[in-house]
C-alpha cells in the first residue's frame, strides 16, 4: 500500500513541477492525456477491493491529484465530479458525461464503496478550491465556473445519496461534504458575485439533527454550527425559525437531556455553541422576544444550559460557552438601546417594560456566574487548570462590568450584602467570588459615580472586620481571598476619595503592610496598592509619616526585600512627604530618609573590594535598588501637573525660601549619594542601571515650576554630565548622558549659559566625534540632542561656528546610514534647520545666507539624492521629507540645485539616471506639498528598475 502511496506522491510532484506551465501554453492535448491517465489509475484503486478496504489514503491522493489537474484547467475540463461519476459508472474511462437529472439513476447502481469514493471526491475539490491562490482574474473565472457547473453536481450528488444509504460513515462523510463546500462557498461570494443556494443542503443537516442516531444528530450540530460562524447568510427566514423550533422544542429539550444522562459534557457544550451561533445572527430578533411572554420558554431555556452542573473547566465548559454570548447580548442592548426605543415607540411604556425584563434577565444570568466564579481551591487537581480558570473567571468579570449599565446599582450592592452576610456567618468561601466581582464591577468608577448605598455597605464590611478575618485565613485554602481582597482595595480610589472612606485608610494601609510584611505570596501586590493608595490620597495619610518611618528603616536596611517592592513603598512614602505643604517638615522627613540611605549605601560599598562574585553581584543589585528608591523619591515628589491654586500666596513663599536657603543641605546630600555611586567606586562606576538612576534623579526636578529638593541648577547637572563623560571608559552610557542634557535644554533653554552648554558640548561631541561616528546609537542621541537646540531656541547652536560646521558634516556622513531610527534622527534635525521655525531674525538671517551664499544647499542636496536613491524603500520617507522642505523653502536654489546635482550624479553611476530632467519640472511644480510623496517614490523606482504594484 505504501508503494502505490507513493506513486500516487510522485504523480504530485511532476503535477506541481510542470501543470503552470502546461496550463500556461493552454497545452490542451497533453492535460487532457494527463486527465485520462489519472482517472484510469483512479478506477483501478476503486476496483482493487484491499485498496479499498485500507488504501483508502491512496485514493484521497489521487482524488488530491485530479483536483489539482482540475484548477490549472478548468476553463477547458469544467467538471470533474461528472466526469468521474460517468467513468465509475462505465467502470472506464470516457469522455462523455451524464446529465445531472440522470444521477440518481446512476448511483443506485453503484456499489456504497463507490459513491463513497464520489462523495469523497466533491469534498476534496471543495477544500482544494478553497487553499487556492490566484490572481484576481483567474479566481472569478475559476468561481464562475464552479457555480455553473460543479455545484449543480455536487448538490444533486448530496441530494441523492441520503436517499441511497443510511450508512452512518457516508452520512458522516456528508456533513464533512457540507462543512467544506459552506466554507468555499463563502468565500467565493467574497472573491466574487457568485451567490450560492445552500438552503437545501442545510436543510437536510438540520433534519439530521433529530436523528435516533446520537452520533449522527452530534455531528450534524457540529456542521451547522461551523455553517452560521462561516456565513450566517446561507440560512433564509425558513431554516431559521426552523432551528429555533428545533433548538428550544422537545428535540433540543431531549438532546440536553440524553447527553447529561450520560454525562457528556462535550456533546452539550458542543449544543450550546450551535444555540450561540444561531442566536448571535439576530440579536435585535433576541432582544425583541423579551417583550413577549410566549416566549419565555427560550430564555429559560438558555438560562438552565448556562447553569449547567459541574466545576467550570474541570467538569463542565458550557458555561464558558455562554459567558461570551452574555457579554455580547448585554453589549448589544447597551449600545443598541436608542434603536430599541424607536421600535417600540408605538407601545406606551413598551420600553420600559423591555429594560424591566432585560434587567431580570441579567439578574438570574449573573446569581449563576456568582456561582461559577467560586475558585475550587479544595479540588486536588486544581493547579492542572487553574490557568485556564483564570482565565474563564477574567470572562466573567468582564460579563459583570457589561452588564452593570443594565441592572444598575443592585448589582453591586447584592454582591456586597452577600458580603456582610458571609462574614455574620461564617461563610468565607463566599466572599471572594462577591469582592471579585465588586473589583471588576468598580475599578474605572469616577468621582462622580459613588452611590451613598454603596458608600455605606462597604463602610459596613469593614466595620464588621473583613480585614483581620481574611488577614487570619491567609494561609491554606483562601489565599485567593487574600489576593483579592489587596487587589479591590488597590482600585477602590472611589472610596477613598470621600470623606467616610478616608478614615478606614488606617485599618487598609495596616492589612496591607501586615500582608506584605509576614509573607513573600503577597509581597508584590501589597506594595502596589499601598503606593497607589498613598499616591491617590497623600493629603490624607500625613498623619501616618512616624509609622512609614519604622517600615522605611526596614525597607532600606533589610538587603532581601524584593527590589521593586523596596522602591514602590519608599514611592508611596515620598508621596506623603510631597503632600504636606509645610517644607519644614518636608525637609525634615527627606533628610532622615536620605542620611539613612548614603550611611547604608557607605557601609555596603566597604565591602565591594573583598566581596567574591557571587556576593559581589547581590550587593550591586542592593545597591542599585537603593538609588532607584532615592529617583523613587523625586519622582514622588513631583508636584501635580496643574500647579495653580495648589499652594497659597503664603505657603508658595514659605516653599521658595526654604528650598533656596536649603538649611539641611538636602541638595548637597543628594549630590553626595550621585557621586557616591557614580563617580568614587570602580565597581559602580561604569554601571549602566546606576547611571540611568542617576539621570533619571535629575530629570525629576527639571520641569518643576517651584524650588525643590530634587530641583538643581542648570550649571551643577551639567558639571555632573562632563565629569561623568570624562570618567567613563566605555561609551555604552553615553546616551544616558545625551538624553539628560537633552532635557536639560528642554526644560531651561531660555536661560542656559551659552559658554557652559558649549563647554559641555565640547567634551561629549567634539572630543568624541571617532567614538561617536562608530556607534548608530550615539549617532541618533547627539543628533536629537541638535534638533531639540533647532526645536527650543536655535541660537544656542547657531552662536557655536565650529560646533556647526562639524555638525553639518556629520550630518551629511550619516545620510548614508542603514540604520532607520538613524535616519528618521537625521531627518528631524535636517527639517528643522531647514525651516527654522523658532530662530530669531538673526538665526534666521545666518541660515539663509548658508543656503543662499555657501555650497550647503548644493552638498545637501547631492547627498541627500546619492543616498536616496542607493536606500531600501522603507527608507524613502526620510529623504522624501528633507527634499520637500528644501523646494518649499527654497524653490529657486532648489531648481539650481538640482539641476547641478543630477549631472554629477551620473557621473559618479555606472547605471546613468534617465529623464531626470522631467522629475525636476515636476517636483518644483508641487512646491513642497503632500503631493511630492508620489512623485519621489514613483522615481526611486524608475531610478531602481522597479514596479509600482498601487
Amino acid at each position: 500500500m505504501n508503494c502505490k502511496f507513493f506513486g500516487a506522491l510522485t504523480y504530485t510532484v511532476n503535477l506541481n513541477l510542470h501543470i503552470g506551465e502546461l496550463a500556461k501554453n493552454e497545452n490542451e492535448q497533453q492535460l487532457n492525456q494527463i486527465r485520462i491517465t489519472l482517472l484510469d489509475q483512479v478506477l483501478q484503486l476503486i476496483n482493487d477491493g484491499a485498496v479499498l478496504h485500507s488504501g483508502m489514503f491512496v485514493i484521497k491522493k489521487m482524488l488530491s491529484n485530479l483536483s489539482l489537474l482540475f484548477m490549472n484547467s478548468s476553463r477547458t475540463w469544467t467538471n470533474p465530479l461528472l466526469t468521474l461519476i460517468n467513468c465509475v459508472v462505465l467502470d472506464r474511462v470516457s469522455d462523455s458525461n451524464i446529465a445531472n437529472d440522470q444521477i440518481d439513476k446512476a448511483l443506485s447502481s453503484l456499489p456504497f464503496s463507490k459513491i463513497y469514493v464520489l462523495l469523497i471526491f466533491a469534498q476534496i475539490l471543495a477544500e482544494e478550491l478553497v487553499k487556492k491562490e490566484a490572481t484576481n482574474v483567474s479566481n472569478v473565472q475559476t468561481h464562475n465556473l464552479v457555480h455553473e457547473h460543479l455545484f449543480p453536481t455536487v448538490q444533486k450528488l448530496m441530494t441523492s445519496l441520503l436517499n441511497l444509504s443510511p450508512e452512518r460513515k457516508l452520512i458522516d462523510t456528508w456533513l464533512d461534504c457540507l462543512a467544506s463546500w459552506v466554507g468555499y462557498a463563502s468565500k467565493a461570494e467574497f472573491d466574487s458575485t457568485e451567490r450560492y443556494d445552500l438552503i437545501g443542503l442545510l436543510s437536510i443537516c438540520i433534519s439530521l439533527v433529530t436523528s435516533t442516531d446520537y452520533a449522527i444528530s452530534q455531528k450534524a450540530i457540529e456542521t451547522l454550527s461551523e455553517a452560521l460562524e462561516t456565513n450566517a447568510t446561507f440560512f433564509n427566514s425558513q431554516l431559521k425559525a426552523d432551528l429555533l423550533s428545533m433548538l428550544f422544542g422537545e428535540v433540543g429539550v431531549q438532546y440536553v437531556r440524553y447527553f447529561s444522562s450520560q454525562q457528556d459534557e462535550k456533546s452539550v457544550a458542543d449544543f450550546a455553541r450551535l444555540i450561540i451561533a444561531f442566536l448571535d445572527t439576530d440579536l435585535n430578533s433576541l432582544v425583541l422576544k423579551l417583550n413577549n411572554d410566549e416566549n419565555a420558554y427560550i430564555f429559560d431555556f438558555l438560562v438552565v444550559l448556562t447553569d449547567y452542573p459541574g466545576t467550570p473547566i474541570e467538569e463542565e465548559s458550557v458555561s464558558r460557552e455562554f459567558a461570551d454570548f452574555w457579554l455580547r447580548f448585554a453589549d448589544y442592548c447597551i449600545c443598541e438601546d436608542t434603536t430599541l426605543q424607536t421600535l417600540l415607540n408605538d407601545k406606551p411604556g413598551g420600553h420600559e417594560a423591555l429594560s424591566e425584563k432585560i434587567k431580570a434577565l441579567f439578574e438570574r444570568v449573573t446569581q449563576i456566574y456568582w456561582k461559577k466564579a467560586h475558585v475550587p481551591e479544595d479540588k486536588e487537581d486544581f493547579s492542572q487548570y487553574k490557568q485556564e480558570f483564570a482565565l474563564y473567571r477574567r470572562d466573567i468579570g468582564d460579563l459583570f462590568e457589561s452588564v452593570y449599565p443594565l441592572v444598575k446599582l443592585p448589582l453591586i450592592i447584592n454582591l456586597l450584602m452577600t458580603i456582610e452576610r458571609s462574614i455574620q456567618t461564617g461563610k468565607l468561601e463566599d466572599i471572594e467570588p462577591s469582592l471579585y466581582l465588586v473589583t471588576c464591577i468598580s475599578k474605572d468608577f469616577g468621582d462622580g459615580e459613588v452611590d451613598p448605598q454603596l458608600v455605606q455597605h462597604l463602610s459596613a464590611i469593614l466595620d464588621a472586620n473583613l480585614l483581620p478575618i481574611v488577614l487570619q485565613a491567609k494561609t491554606g485554602r483562601f489565599r485567593y481571598l487574600v489576593s483579592t481582597t489587596i487587589q479591590f482595595f488597590s482600585s477602590a480610589d472611589w472610596f477613598y476619595k470621600i470623606e467616610a472612606g478616608t478614615k478606614y485608610l488606617p485599618q487598609i494601609l495596616s492589612f496591607l503592610f501586615d500582608c506584605m510584611t509576614n509573607t513573600n505570596i503577597y509581597q508584590l501586590s501589597s506594595s502596589k496598592a499601598i503606593s497607589s493608595i498613598c499616591s491617590q490620597c497623600r493629603y490624607s495619610l500625613i498623619e501616618f509619616l512616624p509609622s512609614f518611618e519604622t517600615i522605611i528603616t526596614e525597607m532600606i536596611n533589610n538587603t532581601t526585600i524584593d527590589p521593586v517592592v523596596r522602591q514602590r513603598i519608599i514611592n508611596a512614602y515620598a508621596s506623603i512627604i510631597e503632600g504636606v505643604k509645610d517644607p519644614v517638615v518636608q525637609g525634615e522627613n527627606l533628610f532622615k530618609l536620605f542620611d539613612l540611605l548614603d550611611k547604608k549605601s557607605l557601609s555596603v560599598f566597604a565591602g565591594l573590594a573583598t566581596a567574591n562574585a557571587e556576593e559581589r553581584e547581590k550587593m550591586v543589585d542592593y545597591l542599585t535598588s537603593l538609588i532607584s528608591s532615592v529617583s523613587a523619591v523625586g519622582r514622588g515628589m513631583q508636584l501635580p501637573d496643574e500647579v495653580e491654586g495648589y499652594y497659597t500666596q503664603d505657603q508658595e513663599s514659605k516653599v521658595r525660601e526654604y528650598w533656596t536657603t536649603d538649611p539641611l543641605g538636602i541638595h548637597s546630600k543628594l549630590l553626595t549619594i550621585i557621586t557616591n555611586f557614580t563617580m568614587t567606586n570602580e565597581v559602580l562606576s561604569e554601571n549602566y542601571q546606576i547611571i540611568e538612576e542617576a539621570v533619571n534623579l535629575f530629570k525629576c526636578g527639571l520641569t518643576e515650576p517651584l524650588p525643590g529638593p530634587f530641583v538643581f541648577d542648570c550649571a551643577t547637572i551639567l558639571q555632573f554630565i562632563v565629569t561623568k563623560f570624562n570618567s567613563l571608559k566605555k561609551s555604552h552610557a553615553y546616551p544616558l548622558l545625551y538624553s539628560l542634557l537633552n532635557s536639560v535644554v528642554t526644560a531651561h533653554y531660555r536661560t542656559l549659559d551659552l559658554e557652559a552648554l558649549h563647554g559641555a558640548i565640547n567634551t561629549i561631541f567634539l572630543s568624541k566625534l571617532p567614538v561617536i561616528e562608530d556607534d548608530p546609537d550615539l549617532v541618533q542621541s547627539s543628533l536629537n540632542l541638535f534638533s531639540t537646540m533647532l526645536t527650543t531656541r536655535p541660537s544656542l547652536l547657531l552662536s557655536n561656528e565650529k560646533l556647526l560646521m562639524t555638525l553639518l558634516e556629520f550630518a551629511f556622513r550619516h545620510l548614508g546610514s542603514n540604520e532607520r531610527f538613524v535616519l528618521k534622527a537625521l531627518e528631524k534635525f535636517w527639517t528643522r534647520f531647514i525651516t527654522l521655525r523658532k530662530g530669531d531674525r538673526q538665526d534666521t538671517v545666518m541660515v539663509k545666507r548658508l543656503f543662499n551664499e555657501t555650497e550647503l544647499g548644493y552638498v545637501l542636496t547631492f547627498n541627500v539624492l546619492k543616498y536616496m536613491f542607493a536606500t531600501q524603500r522603507s527608507n524613502l520617507e526620510t529623504f522624501i521629507e528633507i527634499i520637500k522642505q528644501l523646494v518649499a523653502k527654497y524653490p529657486l536654489m532648489m531648481n539650481k540645485w538640482l539641476q547641478e546635482a543630477f549631472p554629477k550624479l551620473n557621473e559618479e553611476r555606472e547605471k546613468k539616471i534617465q529623464n531626470w530632467e522631467i522629475f525636476v519640472k515636476k517636483i518644483m511644480l508641487t512646491r513642497g506639498t503632500r503631493s511630492a510623496n508620489d512623485l519621489i517614490k514613483d522615481f526611486w523606482l524608475e531610478v531602481n528598475g522597479l514596479i509600482n504594484y498601487n
